[in-house]
């Protein structure tokens, strides 16, 4: 739109409407004839779900108008069906049922279970408004979930004159179309190896083994001596708590330490220099400490008594001892192997089975062992990822030493729902003629292991400091089954409480929503 007086100026020259969401845009001629007015529509469904910027351009090219324009075409979120809550003893098991989330693809969501009058769940954000809105604004939008809850027209009207009175966008067109910075620094994804070969040892061409590691599968590296004199080994993601494991091949085709000098990249957490001050206290501020003012008294020290020694005696045998030592700072639960175990179980499977409350199936002689839900756990055996699965069949009982099984921990498991088994073998019972085959390594610098969340303990449930700011559960990593189910179990609550959902799924579908229940 333009008025008489500026007709003048425009009239027949090429104007370029762009609309764009930073990542696709679409260019649209504009010349002003007569009209003051050209009107443009554009069909929502052919442009980008969220905010799209709107710029005019000039004939010389150049931004002269922009707005900001939200397109809620495209945003899919999924509400659930249903939800029941079933109590045995002490606690209390929930199910939601998402029927619209596709169970074959990836999907995540958590769940915040708090007390119903609770006052510390109320941002101005939810997951919605942080994709779809807070990037592609410079201002802080207050009470950003309201324009994405329970979605009416009003609201569509609202958040539209909320990002025309906005004003601007989160991009700055001098920097756009200034020159591309040089860049200083490569970009790091996880941990960059230099594995570097021994001059005084090495053959023309040898060949290295990875072991696996996190969630990276095994990998050679063939190296012809000749040309390089190391390797590199790229996205490396170690938990502080892993080694690395490496093995050469030699000319037999088997497996021997990899007496490898190993660089790690980054190293180290660099320190960041700042110019800011330290700010200094007020000249007047003292601090005075003494004990002028206490109430101590050692008058009666000749009045105490001294008390017997208490010893207390408890039954537990050396296997549960052991069990109860070994499962010091593990997340999984351990399970050591007695002699009564190497009796009853013919084979490994069935200790994992009736012991560790895994299932297992056989198909074409192979066994394979996995959880109620249909997970296939991932295997370390000794600290080192074994993706042959037939270990299952083969290793005799005599050899375990313990196991530790975790079925929540998918951190290492490539969207695995299955958990890990952890199996360590009994040094003492090993065969004399058994050869080390690798080497291991620790990186000076790794990723923090994935924490366990525990709940808080609060001296009364039922106050209003609890309703108001108490945390009853939270429940990360939650999955659908086969059915569209997710399954919660928490311990019973002593006032009534809301879930807090929030979750994404592979097709881009999105889940937050509130759902209160009173359990009597």
């Amino acid at each position: 739109m333009t008025n008489k007086e500026s007709l003048d100026l425009v009239k027949g020259k090429p104007y370029q409407m762009t609309i764009h969401n930073g990542d696709n845009i679409d260019v649209t001629e504009i010349v002003f004839n007569e009209d003051l007015t050209i009107m443009k529509a554009f069909e929502l469904d052919n442009i980008a779900a969220g905010v799209n910027v709107l710029t005019l351009f000039n004939e010389n090219n150049e931004p002269i108008i922009e707005r900001l324009f939200f397109n809620y075409n495209g945003i899919d979120i999924i509400a659930s069906n249903e939800l029941s809550a079933v109590k045995a003893n002490d606690s209390i098991t929930m199910k939601l049922n998402f029927k619209q989330v596709n169970p074959l693809l990836i999907n995540n969501m958590s769940v915040s279970v708090l007390p119903q009058e609770t006052s510390s769940y109320y941002r101005h954000h939810n997951i919605l408004s942080y994709t779809y809105l807070q990037p592609y604004v410079n201002g802080v939008v207050e009470n950003a979930k309201y324009y994405f809850s329970d979605i009416t027209e009003e609201k569509k009207v609202a958040l539209d004159n909320l990002l025309i009175t906005q004003g601007w966008s989160s991009y700055d067109w001098n920097t756009i179309f200034a020159p591309n910075p040089g860049l200083t620094h490569t970009f790091e994804q996880g941990i960059t190896l230099r594995a570097n070969i021994n001059a005084q040892s090495r053959d023309k061409e040898e060949t290295y083994l990875v072991h696996a590691v996190s969630n990276q599968d095994p990998q050679f590296y063939e190296v012809d001596n000749d040309i390089s004199k190391a390797f590199t080994v790229e996205n490396v993601f170690l938990n502080e708590d892993d080694k690395l494991y490496l093995s050469k091949v030699n000319k037999n085709n088997e497996l021997e330490p990899a007496k490898l000098y190993l660089q790690s990249f980054p190293s180290k957490i660099p320190s960041f220099q700042t110019n800011a001050g330290i700010i200094k206290p007020k000249w007047d501020y003292e601090t005075y400490a003494g004990l002028t003012n206490t109430n101590i008294s050692f008058l009666n020290l000749n009045e105490t008594q001294q008390l017997d020694e208490v010893l207390v005696k408890t039954k537990a045998g050396r296997k549960e001892l052991r069990t109860r030592e070994l499962s010091q700072g593990r997340s999984g639960r351990v399970h050591v192997v007695d002699e009564d175990d190497v009796i009853q179980f013919q084979t490994f499977a069935d200790f994992l089975v009736f012991r560790a409350g895994l299932t297992k199936r056989t198909v074409n002689g192979t066994t394979t062992v996995t959880t109620f839900s249909g997970g296939v756990p991932v295997i370390f055996l000794d600290d080192v990822r074994i993706l042959d699965r037939s270990i299952i069949d083969n290793l005799t009982l005599v050899y375990v030493d313990f196991v530790e099984v975790d079925r929540r921990d998918i951190s290492r498991t490539s969207n695995s729902s299955g958990g890990i088994v952890k199996i360590y073998t009994d040094f003492k019972n090993r065969p004399s003629n058994n050869i080390k085959t690798t080497q291991d390594y620790e990186l000076p610098l790794a990723f923090s292991t994935k924490k366990k969340f525990y709940v808080p303990n609060y001296k009364y449930y039922n106050d209003d400091f609890f309703k108001g700011y108490g945390t009853i559960d939270w429940k990360p990593e939650l999955t659908t089954d086969a059915n569209g189910n997710v399954t919660l179990k928490i311990a019973q609550p002593e006032v009534p409480i809301t879930l807090f959902i929030e979750g994404i799924a592979n097709d881009g579908s999105f889940i937050f929503e509130e759902k209160s229940i009173s359990i009597n």
